[in-house]
């Protein structure tokens, strides 16, 4: 995903934008395809390399806090 493709920043007091996980996946998926084409200069792969990092990172939050919100729905049913 080339800069202006990005979502620009969020202005003050606007929300921030939160992809999903299966943007998360899709995005991360692309970028794997093009490190592995290999046909990336260095530089780019670098930074290709480094974005991919950043987007299993960030979907492994998503599904860290998804495992945490099944947990705490687990032992709210659990309560007698």
């Amino acid at each position: 995903m080339s800069p202006a493709e990005q979502p620009s920043a969020p202005e003050p007091g606007e929300a921030a934008y939160e992809p999903s996980y299966e943007q998360l996946v899709a995005r991360l998926e692309e970028t794997l395809a093009r490190l592995e084409s290999g046909d990336l200069p260095l530089e780019e792969a670098l930074s290709a390399y480094e974005q991919g990092a950043a987007l299993a990172g960030r979907a492994q939050e998503l599904l860290d806090r998804a495992e945490q919100r099944i947990q705490e729905l687990r032992e709210l049913d659990a309560e007698p």
